[in-house]
């Protein structure tokens, strides 16, 4: 808190507060990954962020082709499994769409709603907790043995 206080005014720190934090496991750091030496330079951060764009359009254009044929979509969905780690995104798109679904009958009973944002990190709060006691279980399953 000090270094806020010592760098902007409360009303700054007020904002700066209620900044979200990462719905993600990855930890902070002070360099940009972008670039060999880690500074932050206008000419990278725009070409990084033009990819990206470029990056998500693409995988939206290919989920809007696909989500009008649930045919195509599960097919893209069993491909999962022959991937590293596809059976993972499996079990998490499992989750999200039983979220998704929960999210629509507690509008259609309810008239509850909640934010995007908050449907999704319900989702990641349910998958981190399974990941864990899945450990714990492989754990338990290796000191039997």
């Amino acid at each position: 808190m000090g270094v806020l206080k010592s760098n902007f005014g409360q009303e700054d720190i007020d904002l700066i507060i209620r900044i979200p934090i990462s719905i993600s496991d990855i930890k902070d750091r002070w360099d940009w990954s972008k670039t060999a030496d880690g500074n932050y330079s206008i000419k990278i951060g725009y070409a990084a962020a033009k990819k990206s764009v470029d990056r998500r359009f693409k995988h939206n254009r290919r989920i809007a082709d696909t989500s009008c044929n649930l045919e195509r979509w599960w097919e893209v969905l069993i491909g999962a499994a022959d991937r590293k780690e596809g059976r993972e995104h499996i079990c998490l798109t499992e989750n999200l769409l039983w979220q998704i679904w929960k999210e629509k009958n507690s509008w259609n009973l309810n008239q509850k709603r909640k934010l995007d944002i908050q449907v999704v990190q319900k989702v990641l709060t349910e998958w981190n907790e399974f990941q864990e006691a899945r450990k714990v279980v492989q754990r338990e399953s290796i000191n039997e043995t």
